[in-house]
C-alpha cells in the first residue's frame, strides 16, 4: 500500500523553496522595558518549503558563522558603558554560554568562570560579531 496517492510528487520544486537571509535579531524583555537586539555581522538563514497543502513551513534555521548562536551586550548601569559581551555558542559539538569583558581577549564560561580556549581566528570572528551587536530600546512601560 502506498503512503501517498500517485498524483502527489515527493520531489521539491525549486519554486517551492524560499531562503531568507537576514541579520540576526531578537526581542528582549527586561523588567518594564522591551529591547531589540540586532547584529548585522551574524546572519540568520531560514529555509522554508511549501508543503502539500500549500502552506509555507520552516525546515531549517542556520547562522553564519554557524557556531555563533546569539550575542548580547551588558551595560554597567552606574557608568552607562558596555562592560561585558555575552554569547551563545555551539563549539566542538557542545553548547556554551560565554562572556567576555570589554577590552579583553579572553572568553569565560558563564557556568563556572573557566576560560574557553578558542583559536586566534575564532577569537577575531567572535569579537567582531559581539562588538557589532546593537541594542535599541523600543518600548518602556508608562507606569514609571
Amino acid at each position: 500500500m502506498e503512503m501517498y496517492p500517485k498524483s502527489i510528487s515527493s520531489e521539491i520544486l525549486k519554486e517551492d523553496i524560499k531562503v531568507i537571509n537576514k541579520p540576526f535579531m531578537y526581542i528582549k524583555r527586561y523588567k518594564d522595558k522591551i529591547f531589540r537586539v540586532y547584529n548585522s555581522e551574524l546572519r540568520r538563514i531560514i529555509f522554508k518549503v511549501i508543503d502539500i497543502n500549500g502552506e509555507q513551513k520552516t525546515v531549517g534555521v542556520f547562522h553564519q558563522p554557524d557556531w555563533i548562536l546569539a550575542t548580547a551586550k551588558w551595560t554597567n548601569k552606574k557608568y552607562k558603558k558596555i562592560s561585558k559581551y555575552y554569547s551563545k555558542l555551539y563549539y566542538n559539538h557542545e553548547y556554551f554560554d560565554v562572556y567576555r569583558n570589554v577590552n579583553e581577549e579572553k572568553w569565560y564560561l558563564t557556568s563556572n568562570n573557566m576560560p574557553l580556549n578558542l583559536k586566534p581566528e575564532e577569537k577575531e570572528i567572535l569579537k567582531k560579531v559581539e562588538e557589532n551587536a546593537t541594542i535599541e530600546l523600543i518600548k518602556e512601560d508608562e507606569k514609571q
